[in-house]
Order: structure tokens, then C-alpha cells, then sequence
């Protein structure tokens, strides 16, 4: 049994039970994952593959071991809620070109591993409008031409405009555009300051839903 107080906000259970099956039919065994909420029961399956079957999450991806075993239920009854209600990470992107240039697959990336090492807050470093740079697109200083910088546009600290047909060997070859940026920041110079920032608002609108259908909260 859970409730929303037992075991808790984000809390989860974890419970393996047998089931008499009726007409003579062999018991079966059931591993019971119940969260106090979506995110706890989102966390017991995390919790259950990393506390149990040894598969690792971290920021930069997935670690499963290599040796392959017949799948057994674990013998488990454990009851779990965080110690800390906000747990997340500030990714420093100091500069080349800052946030700015992380995709939609970028952050759904971060986000998915966030969840998986259930953290719930993604904090975003920004600037809005200080010394002249707008990092992400807010609508209220039109004298200021947007930032969402790529390669080719650069910004005024410290990372200058350049070209990806500089890279040297053979990076080029990586990139299918003459620029790089997401694709919230390309091929962005015939826009208008509102084009632009219309652009970014509708691209972390998408970014922010999909945070919140993950458990994690946004904060700049």
C-alpha cells in the first residue's frame, strides 16, 4: 500500500511478492513497483534497475555489465523517499558558444539521465540583458540584437566568430552545415529581433514540457 504521504512526495516502494493463481496453477512471483506519484514510481524502475541489477547511470550515459545472466526477480521490500526535495545540476557552459547551442536531442539527453539518477532540477545559467548580451531570447530590451550565438555569429566574451572550415583534422567533415549551433540558433540573420525571440520562446516551451513529463523542474 502507498499513499501520498507513505512513503512520500518522489518515494517509492519496491516489493516482491508470490500470487496463488486460482485453478491450479502455479504461483507466480511479482516484483510490485509503486511510487507515492508519478516521479516516485518513475524512480523505482531507475532505482530498482541500479540498486539491484548493477546498471549504472551518469550524465554522459548508461553503464550496463557486459556479462549476461537468466533474468531473476530480486528479493526486495524496501520503502524509499529523497532526503533532499531538490537535487539537480548547473551545466557551465563557459562559452564556445554557451547553452545556446545545445539541441533539442542535447537536453532530452541531460534530462533523461537527469531522471535516471533521479535529480529534478535542471538550473540554466544566463544572461538577460546584462553588459548587452540576451542569452536566451527574453523579449523585453528590443535595442539589444538576441545572442543565440553559433560558430559563425560568435558572441563579444572571449569566443569571436569563426568558421568550422577552420576545424582542423578533418573536424569539418562532422558538422552538415556551413554553421554550428541548435537549431533554434541557425540561420538566423534575415530574422528580426521578435522572429528570433519567438523562435527560442516556442524551442524551450518544447524543452521545459518534456523537463516536466521527466520529473525535473527548470530554473534560470
Amino acid at each position: 500500500a502507498v499513499d501520498k504521504s507513505d512513503p512520500g512526495e518522489q518515494g517509492y516502494v519496491l516489493r516482491k511478492f508470490v500470487k496463488q493463481e486460482q485453478g491450479g496453477l502455479r504461483p507466480r512471483e511479482i516484483l510490485a513497483i509503486a511510487g507515492s506519484d508519478s516521479a516516485g514510481t518513475l524512480y523505482g524502475v531507475y532505482g530498482l534497475l541500479q540498486d539491484h541489477y548493477d546498471i549504472g547511470f551518469y550524465l554522459d550515459g548508461d553503464v550496463i555489465p557486459q556479462a549476461k545472466t537468466a533474468l531473476v526477480l530480486v528479493q526486495v521490500d524496501e520503502r524509499r523517499k529523497p532526503k533532499q526535495s531538490v537535487r539537480g545540476i548547473l551545466p557551465w557552459v563557459n562559452f564556445f558558444q554557451s547553452a545556446t547551442v545545445y539541441s533539442f536531442e542535447d537536453y532530452r539527453f541531460i534530462i533523461d539521465q537527469m531522471a535516471k539518477m533521479r535529480m529534478n532540477l535542471l538550473n540554466i545559467h544566463n544572461y538577460n540583458g546584462g553588459g548587452g548580451h540576451q542569452e536566451l531570447n527574453f523579449p523585453w530590451n528590443p535595442s539589444v540584437r538576441y545572442w543565440m550565438p553559433t560558430t559563425r555569429s560568435g558572441h563579444g566574451w572571449g569566443c569571436p566568430k569563426s568558421s568550422i572550415s577552420r576545424y582542423r583534422f578533418g573536424g569539418e567533415d562532422l558538422f552538415d552545415d556551413y554553421d554550428f549551433g541548435s537549431e533554434v540558433t541557425l540561420h538566423n540573420e534575415a530574422l528580426t529581433n521578435e522572429d528570433i525571440c519567438r523562435k527560442g520562446t516556442a524551442f524551450f516551451q518544447r524543452v521545459i514540457a518534456y523537463a516536466h513529463r521527466r520529473g525535473v523542474r527548470i530554473a534560470l
